[in-house]
């Protein structure tokens, strides 16, 4: 399944994974759609006229063997990886049914404190939308810790074939270069042993979640980069399907909601 209906404040939105806007049919029961990665630019679904943003993504291909996957990356990262297995980093894969709400408001912490830090306080997990894709078993979460202690979170969408990376957040509040660059050694271990056991899981297409610029990379998209990966492009669209949506739109672009 790769529909969730999703209850907001004022609308309720349709956030579609996985489907091409060819194969889909709008119904009834929401506000908005949200179709994610889309192969073509498609101005309209059925009757309704979508907003259209471009996005970039590396795709790696899971069907491959361990070996190739491994040849993937760069010396560094292999390098680095396998130093975190010698500092006997622990990990931990949380599937649908091992999510709790003291795990998402933990994820939470982390994931705003690592923003502040950068001085971006605006960004909040949505733990909501996390719990509804959950309750439908599209939802991994996994965990690195040094010392028993947390100190990466990942999140993925998924459905048979297909893993989504959604989220990635590091503690950042370490003082000493020592301790961060460990942390940062956790994290491509933990993305090393995702993609181990999507692998084993039967998913077939990793995507790393959209970058900024493959010509013009920023220093996440580096890091992705360092992993491998096939350059894509794809449209995410947007819909209004409802009068109440469209009234809620218009009272955002007159300052009348935030």
């Amino acid at each position: 399944m790769s529909q969730f209906i999703i209850h907001g404040s004022y609308l309720t939105t349709n956030y579609v994974w996985f489907e091409n806007a060819s194969d889909f049919l709008i119904g009834g029961g929401y506000d908005r759609l949200v179709l994610h990665a889309n192969p073509s630019e498609v101005s309209h679904i059925g009757k309704f006229k979508c907003k259209v943003s471009l996005q970039e993504t590396l795709v790696t291909d899971l069907s491959q063997s361990e070996e190739s996957l491994w040849g993937d990356t760069t010396k560094t990262v292999r390098n680095e990886i396998n130093r975190s297995k010698k500092e006997n980093v622990q990990v931990k894969i949380f599937q649908a049914t091992d999510v709790s709400k003291n795990l998402l408001s933990e994820f939470a912490r982390m994931y705003q404190e690592m923003y502040e830090e950068k001085g971006m306080p605006n960004h909040v997990l949505n733990t909501n939308d996390l719990a509804v894709y959950a309750d439908n078993n599209a939802l991994v979460i996994t965990t690195a810790s040094i010392n028993e202690k947390v100190v990466v979170y990942h999140s993925y969408i998924k459905d048979g074939l297909h893993a989504r990376l959604l989220h990635s957040c590091s503690e950042f509040r370490a003082q000493d270069n020592a301790t961060r660059n460990a942390i940062g050694r956790a994290n491509k271990y933990l993305h090393w042993n995702d993609w181990l056991w999507l692998k084993e899981m039967g998913i077939k297409e990793y995507d790393w979640g959209g970058i900024e610029s493959y010509d013009n990379p920023n220093g996440i998209d580096k890091f992705k980069m360092a992993f491998g990966g096939v350059h894509k492009k794809y449209y995410n669209l947007s819909c209004t399907c409802s009068v109440r949506a469209r009234l809620y739109e218009w009272c955002k672009d007159i300052g009348l909601k935030k």
